[in-house]
């Protein structure tokens, strides 16, 4: 059944934990989606929890992600540990294996950062009153805007680091969050893609991943689209993205990819 996704800020799913193993293991059973929004906000300085509410994005695992597993957590700051594998998002090759997500919960923003040795630390601030979006590097803030998107590596980079922040804003506070079976391994028989479009509006963002796919399968007939296409927004119809997940067996599989 396909999967639609109205709103990437907070996404709450139902699961059962089946078992905790060595850095609290998750296993998937099944899954119930229902959507809010951003008006929620990040609970801080909870107890630790060995029974784990566990939340699930379709778009995380489109980034290779299986699980969120929190390591620190301080009134205003959390820090989790990424589990998962690589998945090409327009061809990008995102690998967070073992990269550290942090979220600080500040009176006037969330400021976040996705931090891997091959690609350095990622940060972003979202400003809760003006409900816009800043790459920070440094001291300086860069709008996250159409011109901005416009940078594949960035944008994608963007895509990884804002879902992560979804699902870790849907799980109440839980140890270990559930994403998917990000691990993949590419055969000479069949691959899977992901196309991917942020814009500043749903309606865009949905027009643009229909495009860059039609596109994508017309040259690569071996090619064929899973389900339907997946979107939702940061904040109402504010900054939003979709996404397409593909499957190909053959000369799709050859088409280059980059590192993120």
């Amino acid at each position: 059944m396909k999967k639609r996704l109205s709103s990437i800020a907070l996404l709450s799913g139902s699961f059962l934990l089946v078992g905790l193993l060595l850095f609290i293991s998750c296993e998937k059973q099944t899954t119930n989606e229902s959507l809010s929004n951003l008006n929620g906000s990040v609970t801080a300085g909870e107890s630790a929890n060995l029974v784990t509410a566990i939340a699930a994005s379709s778009f995380s695992t489109y980034s290779g992600i299986d699980s969120i597993v929190k390591t620190s957590a301080t009134l205003t700051t959390k820090s989790y540990r990424i589990v998962g594998g690589i998945k090409i998002v327009n061809n990008i090759a995102i690998g967070l294996d073992s990269a550290v997500f942090t979220i600080t919960n500040n009176t006037s923003d969330y400021t976040i950062a996705l931090s891997k040795s091959n690609i350095g630390t990622l940060t972003y601030v979202l400003d809760k009153s003006t409900k816009k979006v800043y790459r920070k590097v440094g001291s300086t803030l860069t709008l996250i805007d159409a011109n901005f998107l416009s940078s594949n590596l960035e944008s994608t980079r963007f895509f990884a680091s804002i879902t992560i922040f979804s699902d870790v804003m849907n799980s109440d506070g839980a140890d270990c969050i559930l994403v998917g079976q990000g691990a993949t391994s590419k055969t000479t028989q069949s691959c899977d893609r992901t196309i991917v479009s942020l814009n500043s509006s749903k309606s865009a963002s949905v027009g643009g991943c229909s495009s860059a796919t039609n596109t994508f399968i017309s040259a690569h007939p071996d090619c064929h689209t899973v389900y339907g296409v997946d979107s939702g927004c940061l904040w109402g119809d504010y900054m939003c993205v979709s996404s397409q997940a593909i499957t190909c067996n053959g000369s799709g599989c050859d088409v280059g990819y980059g590192q993120l």
